[in-house]
């Protein structure tokens, strides 16, 4: 064997061709086209993985429940989750919750008297600031519509209300003056309550002055003593007397004093009301002691067999719906 035969090259493998582009020869639309399939496919697998992470949460909030016993040797741990309830039962617990209240009210009216030195109704500053943050009187005159720096300039009335629970919490409420069981010279059984609707209004004055007006007038309800629903069953409700205080004595004006903007309005103008009492020698009639210029008074009220209420003050002047209450010389 020759020396040329054995350094012979094989012959080269040939190549096979594909037709398969190289990554620079991949066209930019096909390419961006893959980019975007890609974003989205983990867009949407993050979402489902975000989904699973938040749900897991909620399904290991339900109670866990011990099935058999350790003994057995079949002891099984589920999970029972507490059904929600809906908007209407939550609805109907509150009026359940409301009507009970107001059953239990009933009763403390029809039964209990306050005691006759106790202040329902008060105007003087100081004294209705205590009765205020004491709780003795649960509201105060509205001040709803006056702006600062007037809003703070004074204090306002404050009153006890009738202690019923209202469904809507910020409707104004009237100052309970008496409520109690009355009878009729029939036999007509009655809770009489005599209210005082209480009203301010302002205006500004000059000088960056203001004045309060002070609207009184007393009210009545005659029901039923039991319930209709959650509220008492009225059988009349009406408006009374006007009070009156002439020569701007209902008013408080709030001026400048010692470069404080405060009121000004005498200690001799303010009114004050306890709370009225039952008469234990005639059934039909009730007395409620006031307080005005230093000087103690009665207004008198009964109850009618046709249901209405006679209100007839021992001081003052009242002439048609208005009552001077301030002695009239």
């Amino acid at each position: 064997m020759s020396h040329d035969m054995m350094t012979t090259t094989p012959p080269p493998v040939p190549v096979v061709d594909y037709n398969t582009p190289r990554a620079d020869q991949v066209p930019r639309r096909k390419f961006l086209g893959v980019v975007v399939l890609a974003a989205v496919l983990g867009a949407m697998l993050m979402g489902v993985v975000v989904y699973r992470l938040r749900a897991r949460p909620a399904a290991m909030t339900g109670t866990l429940v011990l099935q058999g016993t350790p003994a057995s040797g079949n002891l099984t741990i589920t999970s029972a989750t507490p059904a929600t309830p809906s908007v209407a039962t939550v609805q109907q617990q509150i009026a359940d919750a409301r009507t009970q209240a107001n059953e239990a009210r009933l009763k403390d009216l029809m039964t209990k008297t306050a005691p006759p030195t106790q202040v329902v109704y008060e105007e003087d500053p100081v004294a209705a600031r205590k009765l205020f943050g004491a709780g003795v009187c649960n509201a105060q005159a509205s001040r709803r519509e006056m702006s600062q720096p007037f809003f703070s300039a004074f204090e306002p009335p404050v009153y006890r209300t009738d202690g019923f629970w209202h469904e809507n919490s910020d409707q104004e409420k009237d100052a309970l003056l008496f409520a109690g069981p009355l009878m009729s010279p029939n036999g007509n059984q009655r809770l009489v309550m005599l209210e005082m609707e209480v009203k301010l209004a302002g205006t500004p004055q000059s000088n960056d002055e203001y004045t309060v007006v002070l609207n009184r007038k007393l009210t009545y309800r005659i029901c039923q003593p039991k319930m209709m629903g959650s509220w008492p069953d009225t059988v009349r409700d009406g408006v009374s007397l006007k009070v009156v205080q002439g020569g701007g004595r209902d008013t408080i004006p709030i001026k400048w004093i010692d470069g404080t903007l405060r009121s000004a309005r005498p200690a001799e103008y303010n009114l004050r009301f306890f709370a009225g009492q039952p008469d234990p020698k005639d059934s039909s009639h009730f007395t409620v002691e006031y307080e005005i210029s230093g000087m103690k008074n009665v207004i008198d009220g009964w109850l009618t067999d046709d249901d209405f209420l006679r209100i007839i003050p021992r001081g003052g002047k009242v002439e048609r719906g208005n009552w001077q209450i301030e002695a009239v010389k």
